[in-house]
């Protein structure tokens, strides 16, 4: 189960059986929407079409550089990402 919780009142996303989710909203009705669940090779496939820069891992990797300083660098090449 997911739930937002906002001024106006929770939204809510059940999927008790992996392939349809229940999603409540104040004011609406419930509805029925298909979840299926995906593939890993499926997931997989569908990050590696994605070939543009990652916007939060790159703002991640600047925040890590603004506390650290005066520390050794870190270096994204590093722990065995690429060799």
């Amino acid at each position: 189960m997911v739930r937002l919780e906002r001024r106006g009142g929770n939204v809510e996303l059940v999927r008790p059986d992996g392939k349809v989710g229940k999603l409540s909203q104040p004011g609406q009705p419930d509805r029925l929407v298909a979840l299926a669940r995906r593939e890993v090779r499926d997931c997989l496939a569908e990050e590696l079409r994605r070939l543009d820069p990652d916007e939060i891992y790159g703002a991640a990797l600047a925040g890590i550089a603004k506390i650290s300083r005066g520390r050794t660098p870190i270096s994204p090449m590093m722990n065995g990402a690429a060799t």
